[in-house]
């Protein structure tokens, strides 16, 4: 199982209006999170409620301070920002998941080369997934997939931020422990958003042949192995090839569409 880590507190700009919250009967349970980023299920001598308040991470969704994340970007900038989150996932993790200058709070402990904004949305990405296990939070689900979709969505950062990737294929590769060995045929789950995510990252690690050949910086040898074992584990579970079964499930990847000729 992966271990939780605490999320940072997010911003109050960035945080997801939909929330779940889970009361604790007397003597049972463990609380999780932040002093607002978190939530979870208390227990002691009375019952305690504690809400689960998520960063906003997708980049089409509305801001409450009425912005988006895709701002007014247009044609091949709009495209190339769709394609590769490593721009997205840089701001959410400048602005979102680092704590605030005059932050009471001690800042997060870094672990494993992790920067605290980077162990912030790992925590988030864990105690999402911990929360729908446990509690059948749908909210925690949907902020989950998000995450989920977001990390497997970017190329150049898997260069860029190695502790933050090798951390996130540690996590995924636990939680997809979880599932069962039919996820990716029962006819119920098979149409799931992990075939076009897994088939993402995939592709964008599998990049690697172009990426030495035109000279630039390549995958570090601890995300490298970590990507192995995750395909070998998928493999093993669930009797896919993340990088041969799931190659063309990308849903970011353009689509061509023939149009018909004029006679």
């Amino acid at each position: 199982k992966a271990n939780v880590a605490a999320p940072a507190a997010p911003a109050a700009a960035g945080e997801r209006a939909g929330s779940c919250a889970a009361g604790g009967a007397a003597g049972g349970g463990a609380s999780e999170g932040g002093s607002e980023g978190g939530g979870g299920c208390g227990g002691g001598a009375a019952a305690v409620t504690a809400t689960a308040r998520y960063v906003e991470v997708d980049p089409h969704a509305l801001r409450p301070d009425g912005s988006r994340g895709v701002g007014g970007r247009r044609g091949g900038a709009l495209t190339s920002f769709l394609l590769d989150r490593s721009e997205w996932l840089g701001w959410l993790l400048a602005h979102e998941y680092s704590p605030p200058p005059d932050s009471s709070r001690p800042p997060a402990r870094a672990a494993d080369g992790l920067s605290a904004c980077e162990a912030g949305l790992l925590g988030e990405l864990q105690l999402s997934f911990l929360l729908f296990l446990r509690l059948s939070c749908l909210a925690s689900l949907e902020q989950w997939k998000r995450l989920v979709s977001l990390l497997c969505g970017c190329e150049a950062a898997l260069k860029a931020r190695t502790a933050l990737f090798v951390g996130f294929v540690q996590a995924l590769r636990a939680q997809l422990a979880f599932a069962p060995p039919d996820f990716f045929d029962d006819e119920l789950s098979a149409d799931n958003f992990l075939r076009s995510a897994l088939g993402g990252l995939a592709a964008r690690a599998g990049a690697e042949p172009l990426a030495k050949a035109e000279g630039q910086q390549a995958l570090a040898p601890a995300l490298a192995a970590e990507l192995a074992r995750l395909r070998a584990f998928a493999l093993e579970r669930f009797r896919i090839d993340i990088e041969v079964d799931l190659a063309d499930e990308d849903e970011d990847e353009p689509t061509v569409v023939e149009l018909p000729t004029d006679r």
